[in-house]
């Protein structure tokens, strides 16, 4: 499999905004190279807390949490907003959203 390359100043810019997108590409590799059930079972025998912690990542993976997670880079705080500055701000959002492939 080659190596990806990255852009580190895109990476970077990435990583500023708090984005996960930079993590995307390395979990889907990460997945592809998953453990055969045989395998997994062999862990839950050998290290049954090492088990769960893989239960545990794969669970948040697949969104499960008990908190919630919103990914945006928009900050606004809508309560201090007036309605005219709060539609100009969804404007601007759905113009930038429109834009995007």
């Amino acid at each position: 499999m080659p190596v990806p390359q990255f852009d580190p100043a895109i990476v970077a810019e990435q990583l500023n905004q708090l984005s996960r997108r930079p993590f995307r590409d390395q979990l889907a590799r990460l997945l592809e190279c998953s453990p055969s059930p045989g395998a997994i079972e062999q862990l839950a025998e050998r290290a049954p807390d090492r088990y769960w912690q893989a239960v545990a990542i794969a669970a948040r993976l697949g969104g499960y949490s008990d908190k919630l997670e919103v990914e945006a880079d928009l900050l606004v705080k809508v309560s201090v907003l007036s309605d005219s500055e709060l539609l100009a701000q969804l404007e601007a959002l759905r113009d930038r959203n429109s834009s995007v492939p």
